[in-house]
């Protein structure tokens, strides 16, 4: 996806990075640090460059590296600072802090390596290769090889998620669920607030959940965006709903996502929907979802909370599709900036023909009109032909559902499958069933 036959994929960490961060000018004003051992006197040191725990030292070291990759040829994203793609020899980057992840060819990427070693201290860089998985930023990435010579690369968060709940008490004796969240009315049935002790624990780990939520674990973004709607004020009910999603992630910790590496023409679909005012008794306002597929593998997805209350189906399908559309035009531009070629129109699926003829403006006289005024740059951009196409799909076959609502288990299995949802293991079982039965037939 997005690259070239041959590529391969690896990573390297930048040791104690931000003590690499270039020094301060000489006309810089003065930082200060003082050190103090026991009861002597204080020590004061005026500081040549960053220290670890320094507010800044984060957005000197990204400068310093950035700097540096711009003087070697490299394209910094506009859309995502933090990818680069050399245009000569195809390397692209991405970078968090101090790990960068490359793909690339083996000469490109053996070139970019002794480079970066002659600036700064790093460690080994480590290869993808079926016998070797990348671990990078709390995410694990395997490569299985298929019979046929074809490459599956899966993504999964086994060790780090593992590692998350084991220190978590209130688990250990915790039932193991199979689904995260199958009614979303249960939180609201037991509101008693929590004491502060019980609400920092609430907060602390409905944050650590939006993480998982938006890093690969889209099986749990509704319930982590309900959830997160009780960070001010969380309840008994609330906590009770977050321990079932943490007893979620307890049985499926080897949840991945996985998709065949190619350097076929990528194809992308991005599907909307809304829950229109799935929580009337609360406020009224209704739930939007989004979910794009590359190559039939998720990608990016979103489940939020509408700004305002809609008055019909169609106007919180209007909404959502908006917000489907900035999203995916997001993901077009950051895909574009390193290297690959997504079709033109941008295609969004959704389940509501009053949306595709809003977006067609096949109705002159739509009752929608007064809701919307269709002068709003947002609405023209829904009617842009050469920038949009709005297509119809079965609300049963619309995998943006399971980002909008609860779900009962043969509907939440059923949308797992409609986006291709395996475990890594399963994967590996599968991959191998499949030879077999093309070996068998070839017999």
């Amino acid at each position: 996806m997005g690259g070239l036959e041959g590529d391969i994929i690896s990573s390297i960490d930048v040791s104690t990075a931000f003590l690499q961060a270039d020094l301060y000018p000489t006309e810089a004003a003065p930082r200060y640090v003082y050190y103090q051992e026991g009861n002597l006197p204080r020590q004061y040191y005026r500081l040549r460059g960053c220290l670890y725990g320094q507010r800044t030292a984060p957005k000197e070291w990204f400068v310093t590296l950035s700097t540096w990759l711009l003087s070697q040829g490299f394209v910094q994203g506009n859309n995502d600072p933090c990818a680069f793609v050399h245009p000569i020899t195809k390397v692209k980057l991405a970078t968090v802090v101090d790990d960068i992840i490359c793909r690339g060819s083996p000469e490109a990427s053996a070139a970019f390596y002794k480079a970066l070693r002659d600036k700064f201290e790093v460690t080994e860089p480590d290869f993808l290769t079926p016998q070797n998985k990348l671990t990078y930023v709390g995410l694990d990435i395997s490569m299985v090889q298929h019979k046929d010579g074809s490459t599956y690369i899966c993504l999964d968060q086994e060790d780090d998620l593992s590692a998350y709940l084991d220190e978590i008490p209130e688990l250990k004796d915790y039932r193991v669920v199979s689904n995260p969240m199958r009614n979303q009315y249960a939180m609201y049935q037991d509101s008693r607030p929590l004491n502060p002790e019980e609400a920092s624990w609430y907060r602390t780990h409905s944050g650590t959940l939006n993480y998982y939520a938006s890093a690969m674990r889209y099986d749990i973004a509704y319930a982590t965006s309900r959830l997160s709607q009780f960070n001010t004020r969380p309840t008994e009910g609330s906590k009770a709903a977050l321990l079932r999603v943490l007893g979620y992630l307890k049985g499926t910790t080897d949840f991945s996502i996985c998709g065949r590496f190619s350097s076929q023409p990528d194809k992308v679909r991005i599907y909307s929907d809304s829950d229109h005012g799935g929580l009337r008794f609360v406020d009224g306002r209704s739930q939007s979802g989004l979910i794009v597929l590359l190559n039939d593998v998720p990608v990016y997805w979103r489940s939020n909370k509408q700004v305002s209350v809609s008055t019909s189906s169609a106007c919180a399908e209007i909404y959502a599709l908006s917000d489907a559309v900035k999203h995916g035009r997001l993901y077009q531009w950051r895909s574009q900036e390193l290297g690959m070629h997504l079709p033109n129109p941008l295609t969004v699926y959704v389940d509501n023909m009053q949306a595709v003829a809003f977006s067609r403006d096949t109705a002159l006289n739509s009752k929608l009109r007064g809701i919307f005024d269709l002068r709003a740059d947002w609405v023209a951009e829904l009617k842009d032909k050469l920038e949009l196409r709005v297509e119809h799909v079965d609300s049963v076959n619309n995998p943006a559902d399971l980002v909008t609502k609860a779900h009962p288990q043969s509907r939440f299995q059923q949308l797992l499958g409609l986006i291709g949802h395996k475990r890594t293991k399963q994967v590996t079982m599968d991959i191998h069933h499949q030879a077999f039965l093309a070996s068998a037939a070839a017999a």
